[in-house]
């Protein structure tokens, strides 16, 4: 009989998670999940020395136990079954997280190179967004009766573990975990209404994939992608990593269409497509860039020349509606839309999509203030032609995108414009006189 023949005698049926498998006698539960691509979290475990199975992170329930078992030191047996995830495990982890948070060392190295450890990301899995401070001693002992703190700066630096460093670090104890929303008032004789705007939310965009389709992003991300320190130093495609042949751009994705309950014209989506178009241009220049666009609309000083200087560097512009997008082979976009330029419907292939989704307002004010908005949703103003900034509600002025969308050189001149009626309206009222509206 052979060595392998041996061995495989051996071998023991087990069952993991439901399903059966046939793992070496000898080896411990760990190992066999880890040979079978089943993940079972740990912190202390390294193939090289012996489990000792100290973090208790790995531990599992096995039938017939009665209490959970570290699967880093316990051996597999003929007809064990075991179960890796349960609400009870997932329970026993977060307290042995909690911990371990306990005990983390201010000094920690990984924290101190690049904030990223296994550490954190066990904290994010087991989605611990809050803790009992108290544990920590790094509060003082009277604010002790909280028992939980506020969402913490996890939802800002997605790396956060709950250590309480930067609390102990900032010089103006700007840092407080207990701080708790508060509602106040503020009695102003005039106010101005800045309340900006936001995309369309892609889930809403069904003919662009809804945000389902992994190499479809918004003009916002490739914003980030080109930025000088984004998150990869170049422009990736999200679902691999790999450098994109073939980007292109989907303009109006949500603007001019009735059918997503905003008919208007978004204004800044054509000129900052035909920019970050310029811009990869740059970054890649093999690249095949095409931008797809039912009218270009470069209204501003210089924008025209914009537009020509883009087309000059070889970037296609395709005069098109696009009807729906989806997922090709090989990670690919599949992009159909009917050619305005007598092509018929045609279908062509792209290893990334930008939309350049429609701005749609931020907030609408007729609940909290009685102010009027109009058809599109944003503040209405009285007198758009000669005083865009005045509303229909007596020293409550607009400005920006609040009152429709607008582009970064319009938002400014908008702003200084109610800024100067917000301070005519006021010296008028002081010297008695009330202005007329």
């Amino acid at each position: 009989m052979t060595l392998n023949a041996k061995s495989e005698l051996k071998r023991v049926p087990v069952e993991i998670d439901g399903k059966t498998y046939m793992a070496r006698e000898g080896r411990t539960i760990l190992d066999v999940a880890r040979e079978n691509d089943i993940r079972v979290p740990t912190l202390c475990y390294h193939p090289k020395l012996k489990p000792l199975g100290s973090c208790r992170m790995c531990i599992v329930e096995v039938e017939g136990t009665p209490t959970p078992v570290a699967a880093c030191t316990t051996p597999v047996a003929k007809g064990m079954s075991v179960r890796t995830r349960s609400a009870a495990l997932d329970r026993l982890r977060r307290e042995t997280l909690k911990l371990i948070f306990l005990k983390h060392p201010m000094n920690c190295a990984a924290c101190e190179i690049n904030g990223s450890c296994q550490l954190q990301d066990l904290a994010h899995e087991y989605d611990i967004n809050h803790t009992d401070w108290h544990t920590y001693n790094i509060r003082p002992v009277e604010q002790e009766s909280e028992e939980y703190a506020t969402p913490l700066i996890r939802y800002h630096s997605r790396r956060c573990i709950l250590c309480g460093r930067c609390e102990k670090a900032c010089p103006t104890q700007a840092i407080d975990y207990f701080q708790q929303p508060q509602d106040f008032s503020i009695e102003a004789r005039a106010a101005i209404l800045a309340t900006g705007f936001e995309t369309l939310p892609v889930e809403d965009a069904v003919l662009y994939g809804s945000g389902k389709v992994p190499n479809v992003i918004t003009a916002l991300q490739m914003e980030r992608l080109l930025a000088p320190h984004g998150p990869y130093n170049r422009v990736l495609r999200p679902s691999d990593g790999m450098e994109p042949d073939s980007i292109a751009f989907v303009q109006c994705a949500g603007s001019r269409d009735k059918t997503m309950g905003v008919p208007y014209c978004s204004r800044v989506c054509c000129m900052y497509a035909v920019k970050q178009a310029m811009l990869l241009s740059g970054a890649l220049p093999l690249a095949d860039i095409t931008v797809y666009y039912m009218d270009i609309r470069a209204f501003g000083k210089n924008y025209e020349q914009f537009f020509q200087n883009a087309q000059a560097m070889g970037i296609q512009f395709v005069k098109a509606k696009v009807g729906w997008v989806s997922e090709g082979e090989e990670g690919s976009v599949l992009v159909r839309y009917e050619d305005q330029s007598g092509d018929g419907v045609v279908t062509s292939r792209h290893d990334l999509v930008v939309l350049s989704l429609g701005k749609i307002p931020a907030w609408k004010p007729e609940a909290a203030t009685g102010i009027p908005s109009g058809p599109d949703g944003f503040v209405h103003t009285v007198r758009p032609r000669t005083a865009p900034t005045l509303t229909a509600v007596e020293g409550v002025f607009a400005a920006g995108s609040a009152t429709g969308p607008k582009d970064i050189v319009d938002t400014i001149a908008e702003a200084g414009a109610a800024a100067m009626e917000a301070s005519v309206y006021l010296k008028r009222w002081n010297l008695g006189s009330r202005p007329a509206a």
